[in-house]
């Protein structure tokens, strides 16, 4: 068994310090690498591709609210509508007493 001197533990000491600081840089840096990649959504299929993988239809954000818009203005078009033929239920009984 060979007795290491004091200079040869300092030395291996410094050696693995080094690895241990090159490590945790690199850590760091693929934690900011993953979580760049988050915010941008490139970790998990978007639910167009996933859509495509599946053969089906899939409708964009802005043609959902487009169509849900034009549903609200069509409603509302047919409120107005009835209200301008019928007369106000007060109007009806005004001159009954």
């Amino acid at each position: 068994m060979k007795i290491l001197s004091g200079d040869s533990i300092r030395d291996g000491r410094k050696f693995f310090e080094a690895i241990e600081f090159a490590a945790k840089a690199s850590a760091e840096k693929l934690t900011q690498a993953i979580l760049a990649k988050a915010f941008r959504g490139e970790l998990v299929p978007t639910e167009a591709e996933l859509a495509r993988r599946e053969d089906d239809s899939y409708e964009p954000a802005s043609a959902l609210l487009a169509r849900i818009k034009t549903g609200r203005e069509v409603k509302g078009n047919l409120k107005h509508s009835n209200k301008s033929k019928t007369a106000p239920k007060n109007m009806l009984t005004k001159g009954i007493n």
